[in-house]
């Protein structure tokens, strides 16, 4: 029998977006045959798209990713209560589902009925059910409350109930999604102890979604990363998290930047990112009014030198999200986009005579709008152009377009060089708000920086004074910040480069960072997690009394951990530049240069070979016995 119990291969699964609702009365009753005048009443959705990996019996696989990226849609193709629109799913055995609360119970029926009903439904006779009620109601402990109708049960309640009595049926599938977040941390740590348990002694594979990542790292030793409807990453959890923290720095960075910018009340990433950042607008034209041939178009890419390109895929999954940092503008019956295709190329959209009334195919690419448009920048277009037609590309800047150049037929990647054009009149000519505040290291007398900054944390230095806030904030581009993190080292007591180090023994942390402008009294931050994402220590400049009077260039910061506490495990290790920090009035964290959030791993092996568990951390303590009666006061220390 093979191991493997959830195949996917191709996945896909297409949603139809109706402008009018008329539109879906005639999709529904196949009237758009007979009218071709109507033939773009829709437009396509991808939430998936392409989707393949294998899931091994027993595992515990935790799925990440944003709202909206397609999870959920995954997990109810799996649970059977969708189906997919291409490829295949192969599930080997029975799905037990937690995926919605208020779903599968009887809001009328009590506690108690509504288990009878549910084992009732998965095929439990009377006294198999009988069996398994009194465990059921243990697990959840609602005893007082397991006779009352489950409508006056608090959310927390019903999701006790739920995962009690779906996770006593012991499926060989079972899908978790967000529902354990109603609950308490108490509650959710019985449930995740339980789900660890079915998968070593009875074979389970679990499926798990939450935006909990501590919750995930806890619990799954794999974890899929999700986006747009795509599979981003698939691996090893501490692996996977850490390459989903670092996506989501972007959302962090940029609300920081709408929030020095002043844009505080804008709640909506998409109108920080519209107020913060240009939505470049793009365009394929033609000299006729549509073109005449059929020319597939399968990606664009903005560049600026050495920094990661910005990319749109046509024919991807959710390629049409106007929400996104990237989009197909398909809107049918208005733009000459199809709807997307794939050959042996891989997916694409053409763009062909589709009567758009405004005769053009659309594409959005954001950028920051600092140095945009110019000659640093340049559009690469991969394409497959019929001949016959002379395909034009134009970028709309300052109410007008401005032609960049033709797709040539016969060939497959296209190259254009933007125009320097000047900002829109509405723009200021001054200073953008999100640009970084030079400082003038001339007049500010500055000194090459220390080549380290030694930091040992004692806990025996008094904090350092508040440091005078100089100027505005001063943000930086996500691409590459500056001042910037250059790496991390873990180093012995000897200053060996190490991957980890045993017990009690010392532990430095080497920060090496990079800049090209002088910074005044920046302060270095770390911090310390368990392998389950709970955080162990924490330390930072400020607090071990130190206040760096400026860096610029290259240097090291050092952070000492005499004789490290933490016991034997896996580890990982967060760091930041800060603009400032108060260790005295400390108000929520300030804003950073750069930030690395878990973005290292180092182990620590224990120190003797024996099975006992200490914890977390190994602390001295001391002990005594005083008797009662006569006998002899005892005393002891454990200071090893």
């Amino acid at each position: 029998m093979s191991d493997v119990v959830i195949s996917a291969v191709g996945l896909g699964k297409m949603y139809r977006m109706y402008r009018h609702p008329r539109d879906k009365v005639i999709d529904a009753f196949g009237l758009g045959r007979l009218m071709p005048w109507k033939r773009d009443y829709f437009k396509e959705f991808w939430a998936l798209r392409d989707l393949g990996f294998e899931i091994r019996r027993g595992e515990r696989v935790g799925l990440v990713g944003r709202n909206g990226a397609g999870k959920s849609t995954l997990l109810k193709i799996i649970a059977g209560n969708i189906t997919q629109t291409e490829g295949s799913i192969r599930i080997g055995g029975e799905v037990q589902a937690l995926m919605e609360l208020g779903t599968g119970f009887h809001p009328e029926f009590t506690g108690r009925e509504n288990i009878h009903a549910s084992l009732a439904y998965h095929g439990l006779d009377r006294a198999q059910i009988e069996a398994r009620v009194d465990e059921i109601v243990d697990f959840a402990e609602l005893d007082d409350f397991i006779d009352q109708p489950i409508k006056s049960y608090s959310a927390g309640m019903y999701a006790r109930l739920a995962f009690s009595t779906a996770t006593s049926i012991e499926p060989e599938v079972l899908i978790i999604d967000e529902v354990l977040g109603a609950g308490d941390a108490y509650f959710a740590g019985k449930c995740i102890e339980r789900m660890r348990r079915l998968t070593t002694d009875r074979g389970v594979t679990v499926l798990f979604v939450s935006h909990d990542v501590s919750a995930v790292q806890q619990l799954c030793s794999r974890a899929i990363w999700i986006d747009r409807g795509t599979v981003v990453e698939d691996g090893d959890t501490q692996d996977v998290v850490k390459s989903y923290y670092r996506s989501i720095q972007r959302e962090d960075a940029l609300r920081r930047r709408a929030q020095a910018s002043g844009l505080r009340k804008l709640r909506s990433l998409q109108k920080m990112e519209q107020a913060l950042d240009h939505r470049a607008l793009f365009h394929l034209v033609c000299d006729t009014p549509h073109p005449v041939g059929s020319h597939r178009i399968r990606a664009a890419r903005l560049r600026r030198g050495d920094a990661a390109p910005v990319t749109l895929a046509f024919g991807a999954p959710m390629d049409n999200d106007v929400s996104a940092a990237t989009a197909v503008l398909d809107d049918p019956g208005y733009m000459d986009w199809s709807a997307p295709k794939s050959d042996s190329g891989g997916r694409y959209r053409a763009y062909e005579d589709r009567g758009g009334t405004y005769r053009h195919a659309p594409f959005e690419l954001t950028v920051e709008t600092a140095g945009f448009p110019s000659s640093t920048w340049t559009l690469e277009i991969d394409a497959d152009v019929e001949a016959g037609d002379r395909v034009r590309v134009e970028l709309y800047w300052a109410e007008s377009y401005h032609d960049l150049g033709v797709l040539v037929p016969g060939q497959a990647s296209h190259r254009f060089e933007l125009p320097d054009l000047a900002p829109p009149a509405d723009e200021s000519t001054g200073s953008d708000p999100g640009a970084p505040a030079a400082v003038d290291s001339a007049a500010a007398g500055a000194t090459p920086a220390a080549s380290a900054h030694d930091v040992v944390p004692t806990g025996q230095s008094s904090p350092a004074a508040p440091v005078e806030r100089h100027g505005k904030a001063s943000i930086v581009s996500w691409e590459r910040p500056d001042p910037c993190i250059e790496g991390v080292r873990f180093l012995d007591a000897g200053g060996e480069e190490v991957g980890g180090i045993e017990e009690l023994e010392d532990l430095i942390v080497e920060i090496a960072y990079a800049s090209t402008r002088v910074i005044e009294h920046p302060v270095f931050s770390m911090s310390i997690l368990l392998a389950n994402g709970t955080l162990f220590c924490h330390a930072n400049t400020a607090l071990a009394g130190m206040d760096i009077d400026r860096i610029e260039g290259q240097g090291v910061v050092r952070f000492r951990f005499p004789r490290f506490r933490g016991c034997a495990g896996d580890y990982m290790m967060g760091c930041s530049i800060f603009h400032y920090l108060d260790p005295v009035n400390y108000a929520g964290q300030p804003p950073y240069y750069d930030q690395h959030d878990r973005a290292y791993r180092f182990k620590v092996w224990k120190r003797m070979d024996n099975g006992m568990s200490l914890g977390s951390a190994r602390i001295h303590f001391e002990a005594d016995h005083r008797p009662g009666s006569d006998g002899v006061a005892q005393a002891g220390r454990f200071n090893d």
